[in-house]
């Protein structure tokens, strides 16, 4: 409070470490509201494999995911053309689910499910919610089909 309501520029206030045991340590640091709004979004893309994760887990996610983006050594894995479309498709759909709006545990959703013969192309891709995507995967292939794959989910979760 003291930060908010002092004429001092927040750009002063240095970043600060302590260690609390030989494997941990204490990080502050002042983060605006761009940088909690980011935070949020990045937690609300890794939801699907992290749904519990903490500040520190996130921290430690987007850091590995950039020491692997940004290391010269670092081969590219992923083919292009792939990449590309989840992109695009991210964009069109506004990074939000397409039914209900929210950007929690997005997914890249098949409309014609893969199963049912349906292609890998923008008209046929959109982004869903994990919610949604389950809603729409019991509607395509039944309840009694996906609860098999609903259980595993859940217990990954655990």
């Amino acid at each position: 409070m003291l930060a908010e309501i002092s004429s001092q520029n927040e750009t002063h206030i240095s970043d600060k470490i302590r260690p609390v045991s030989q494997r941990s340590s204490e990080v502050r640091f002042i983060a605006n509201q761009e940088l909690l709004d980011k935070i949020q979004i990045l937690k609300g893309l890794l939801a699907h494999q992290m749904p519990q994760a903490s500040l520190a887990d996130v921290l430690n996610k987007l850091c590995d995911i950039g020491i692997e983006k940004l290391s010269p050594a670092a081969p590219q894995k992923r083919c292009i053309k792939k990449i590309s479309i989840k992109r695009i498709v991210w964009r069109r759909d506004e990074s939000k689910c397409q039914k209900c709006g929210s950007k929690f545990a997005l997914q890249i959703d098949h409309i014609i499910p893969k199963a049912k013969n349906g292609e890998s192309n923008l008209e046929n891709l959109r982004l869903l919610c994990r919610n949604c995507n389950q809603r729409s995967a019991i509607e395509h292939f039944g309840a009694t089909k996906m609860t098999k794959w609903l259980e595993q989910e859940s217990a990954a979760m655990i």
